[in-house]
Order: structure tokens, then sequence, then C-alpha cells
């Protein structure tokens, strides 16, 4: 109901919005696999409630697969102009060596979409493993239609 009230407003400042992890609600998507290297995998999960009918909820999932630690993990993201992105405090930069089951990170990523285009993104993905600083990037343009 208060999507509905929304509908004909402009999202808000992504800026002013705070949004807890434990608050997102999972959508009936699938999430998407942004980036699988190296035993290091990126996942899109969607949320059901948006805080604006125009603004896309995504939880980015860091996970680690791999033998080894990594440190020192940053997501970060970029859209066109026309949209805006914002990404909350990450719940850890640091995943342990996959063992019975994969470390994760989670973070909470808006993107403002006010014009309803398709989204597409593109992303870094900084992180230390073995003493070697990585970076990858990539880009994404799976997201739900609005």
């Amino acid at each position: 109901q208060q999507q509905q009230q929304q509908q004909g407003l402009p999202p808000p400042d992504l800026s002013t919005l705070q949004i807890q992890l434990a608050s997102v609600q999972p959508s009936n998507l699938p999430p998407v696999t942004a980036f699988d290297k190296n035993g290091l995998r990126v996942l899109f999960h969607f949320g059901a409630n948006p805080p604006h009918p125009a603004i896309c909820l995504v939880v980015v999932t860091v996970l680690n697969f791999g033998p080894a630690a990594i440190g020192g993990v940053q997501f970060q993201a970029a859209v066109p102009k026309a949209l805006q992105v914002r990404l909350l405090t990450p719940t850890g930069t640091e995943l342990a060596a996959h063992t019975t089951a994969p470390s994760a990170i989670n973070q909470v990523m808006l993107v403002s979409n006010p014009t309803r285009i398709p989204i597409r993104l593109k992303f870094k993905l900084s992180f230390t493993v073995a003493g070697r600083q990585v970076t990858e990037m990539g880009e994404c343009s799976s997201f739900p239609s609005m």
C-alpha cells in the first residue's frame, strides 16, 4: 500500500535511506550470479520490499569457495547517469577459507531508476588473497524490470 501511494512521487534521495539487512524481504526471483572466478562468487538477491517503486533493492552476497582466506574485500558499483546507486555498509571485509560452508559478506545496494530504463551496472571487486592484491571488474544487466 505504501508503494501504491508513492507511485506518482519521485524516488527519495538514496543518501537519505537507511535499510537494515534484516529488514530486506526476499523476492521470488532467483539470485543472479554477477561474478564467479577462482572460488569467489558474487550474487545479487533482489528484495521484495524496496522503499519506492522506482528503487531496486538488492542484497549483494560475496562468497568464498576457495581454499585460502580472503581479506580487504570491497565491492564498488557504478551505473549510467540516468540512474543512481548506493552501497550501504557491508557485514564485513574478511572471508575465511572454504570448509564445509562458504563464508559470506552481505551488503545492501539501492539502485534508483526514476525513468525505469533497463538497469546496467558495472562493478569493481577488490580483495587480498595469499598476500596479493587483486582487482576484478565486471558488468551485470540481469535486473528485474521496473
